[in-house]
């Protein structure tokens, strides 16, 4: 937790007036690492290893711990569960830690490449997990599924099996909902007893019921975005259990880890190239790096890729399975020309709509003695502002005059506190609004670097703004937002929205279109929504990289389970819909071999 002290420490040389740089937050932040240093799976069995696992999943992320735990199901698999990054450590389990993380080994560190639409005034970056548990580990625990017309959509564009009503049963599967109300005015749509527990914090702050209050001022109902109505506002379901974290590697990896003798774990362990056969184009294994030093490994069944929609590409492409001319550049023989990384997509958001507080600031009234309580309070009863996010549990679905379903949102206002850099979320003197684009229409692509494609990070092109109508949505949705500025709860409570241009767009008026236009290409933001990059098609598809079983096309032996599989991106966040696609990949892969044994 070394990390903590030296990002406090370079934050502090640029920015030397922060809060976070005051003698007692720098306390209080090196009181909260030395509490929470250890790793929690840190004595783990050691097993002997077999020649050979009948299974290899590449990447314990939010697919990857999933289909491991679902394999282990069969006692007669062995399966190895490979991981680039660290062991989960302690301090993730408290949500309002995870501002804590920035900056750290916790996470890759992808920049965006340039462009002309977007991130024109800092570099775009995304930050994916890097750690058991993958961006469950370090995201901002939503728990939201997306729309039924999404993968109603997914089955239409032949996607045989993926209609709502076909994976809406595993949703329920590997949901454990503690919500009694939920569970008892929504059953048909929630499930119990499932590995990943979803949960309300059990903490709320003042701000996040006036902020609710204030989106039903403008006519908005509440709802249940998991049940049948998603349009409305939404108290956020999160992945958590009685006010901890529960990233998929605490649901799904820990309550088996050391139970099933099947089931081998390493990480730090970052995979360099799946080992696929040229004359039959089966793949037998995966070669990786670990310490620095080359290592191989072997499968008799199947390697799953399970990297996210970042490092599944590239993962591939070092494998020969990618777009033929890209491959070739890199002098990587080619074993199926398939279009790997190409229509990547991702929510598109704004977050510059900032608002003060006139009531009392959650930062000021906290002396160190104060934040130390809440420590100690968090650690007796797992409750107080350490269990919560403040204002993020607000959260609003809204649909555009340019969204043409009756049922469906293509906007989601999102709410977050902004607190200083290092310190609890709990803690903030101030809270943002922002927009995400749901369907946007524009697309990017990601490619190998071209000085080190096997170490480099990948080359990432957004695309944003390509199609003009995400333009144009993107706008309708800030117009929308700023009404929540001008309702009377919000003025009654001395909400008020900093209408101060950024520098850079200073020559527009705040609200006219023309400086929204400027600050969407300047500071548009990226989010871990990203898809697509190995998309799920039937074989008449020519942009699929997998079909609707996940296997890829062209190669023997080899499927991928995360995100990047997802055709069209669902409205919403998409941890929940990634577990889903485990669970149901974990049945179809079961399946697959009992008809082989059959067979045989």
């Amino acid at each position: 937790m070394t990390w903590i002290a030296a990002n406090i420490s370079a934050s502090c040389i640029s920015n030397p007036s922060s809060p976070a740089c005051e003698p007692s937050t720098i306390m209080f932040m090196t009181f909260i690492a030395n509490l929470f240093s250890k790793s929690v799976d840190s004595n783990s069995i050691i097993k002997p290893e077999p020649e050979q696992f009948d299974f290899i999943v590449v990447g314990a992320g939010s697919g990857g711990c999933v289909i491991a735990n679902r394999l282990t199901e069969i006692n007669d698999w062995n399966v190895l569960l490979l991981e680039a990054g660290v062991e989960e450590p302690e301090i993730m389990k408290v949500p309002s830690l995870r501002s804590m993380i920035s900056g750290s080994n916790l996470e890759y560190k992808y920049q965006v490449q340039s462009e002309k639409n977007v991130c024109k005034s800092y570099p775009c970056s995304f930050s994916p997990g890097k750690v058991m548990g993958g961006t469950s580990t370090t995201n901002g625990m939503v728990y939201t599924r997306g729309n039924r017309e999404d993968y109603d959509n997914w089955a239409k564009l032949g996607n045989t099996g993926w209609s709502f009503e076909e994976v809406l049963p595993y949703f329920k599967k590997s949901e454990n909902n503690l919500n009694k109300d939920i569970v008892r005015d929504h059953p048909k749509y929630h499930g119990t007893g499932g590995y990943q527990s979803v949960q309300r914090f059990p903490y709320s702050d003042l701000n996040t019921n006036i902020i609710i209050d204030a989106l039903q001022e403008l006519g908005y109902n509440k709802t249940d975005a998991n049940g049948e109505i998603q349009l409305g506002i939404m108290d956020h379901q999160w992945t958590s259990r009685n006010g901890e974290r529960q990233s998929t590697n605490a649901a799904f990896i820990r309550p088996i880890r050391n139970k099933r003798s099947n089931l081998f774990i390493k990480t730090e362990s970052y995979a360099t190239r799946v080992l696929i056969d040229q004359q039959t184009k089966r793949a037998f294994g995966v070669e990786y790096t670990s310490n620095g030093i080359p290592k191989v490994i072997y499968a008799k069944k199947e390697v799953i890729v399970s990297g996210g929609a970042l490092e599944s590409p590239k993962l591939l492409m070092l494998s020969g399975i990618g777009p033929a001319e890209d491959l070739k550049k890199h002098k990587i023989s080619v074993i199926s020309d398939l279009p790997v990384g190409r229509n990547m997509h991702n929510h598109i958001r704004i977050s510059e709509l900032d608002f003060s507080l006139a009531n009392k600031s959650y930062w000021t009234l906290k002396s160190l003695k104060e934040m130390i309580g809440d420590v100690n309070n968090y650690l007796e009863t797992n409750g107080g502002p350490l269990s919560g996010w403040g204002p993020a549990a607000a959260n609003a679905f809204i649909k555009s005059k340019f969204e043409s379903s009756v049922n469906a949102p293509d906007l989601q206002l999102q709410f977050q506190p902004l607190s200083p850099a290092y310190t609890p979320v709990s803690y903030y003197k101030s809270f943002g609004l922002s927009v995400f684009h749901l369907t946007p229409k524009s697309r990017g692509y990601i490619t190998l670097n071209d000085t080190d494609p096997v170490c480099g990070n990948p080359l990432i092109y957004t695309g944003y703004f390509t199609v003009k109508s995400d333009m144009d949505v993107m706008l309708e949705g800030i117009r929308m937002a700023l009404k929540v500025a001008d309702t009377k709860i919000f003025k009654e409570n001395g909400f008020e929205l900093n209408e101060t241009p950024q520098a850079v767009c200073k020559q527009f008026a705040f609200r006219s279109d023309d400086y929204f236009k400027c600050l969407l290409a300047e500071h548009s933001t990226t989010v871990n929504h990203y898809v697509s990059t190995c998309k799920m098609g039937p074989k008449s598809d020519s942009e699929a990289v997998v079909d609707p079983r996940l296997r890829v096309y062209g190669v023997n032996g080899l499927r991928v389970v995360d995100a990047s599989i997802m055709p069209v991106v669902i409205r919403g966040n998409t941890n929940a819909p990634t577990i889903m696609i485990a669970e149901k990949a974990g049945d179809m892969i079961k399946e697959d071999w009992d008809k082989k044994s059959r067979r045989k």
